[in-house]
């Protein structure tokens, strides 16, 4: 029987930028990973898995929604920081 394994990740808490949004929120990279090579990675994947994000609208400096859980498209990512010190 195939079992899949949990595997432990840090969370960072990050801001990512796009045209309309800044998005408040923690990614899970994996241990040791710095978050330039989490990014840049070339997998399949189009999209970022954020958890506990806050989205503010950029024009209107205040905050739209937050969500448990978003989805976001590398495509429309213009910077990402961390807010982790």
């Amino acid at each position: 029987m195939d079992m899949m394994r949990k595997v432990k990740k840090d969370k960072l808490l990050v801001a990512i930028l796009t045209e309309d949004y800044r998005i408040e929120g923690r990614i899970h990279l994996l241990p040791d990973s710095r978050l330039t090579d989490f990014v840049n990675s070339k997998t399949n994947e189009d999209f970022i898995a954020m958890t506990h994000a806050e989205i503010i609208s950029l024009d209107k400096d205040m905050a739209v929604t937050k969500v448990p859980y978003l989805a976001i498209n590398k495509g429309s990512i213009t910077m990402v920081y961390p807010l982790d010190s």
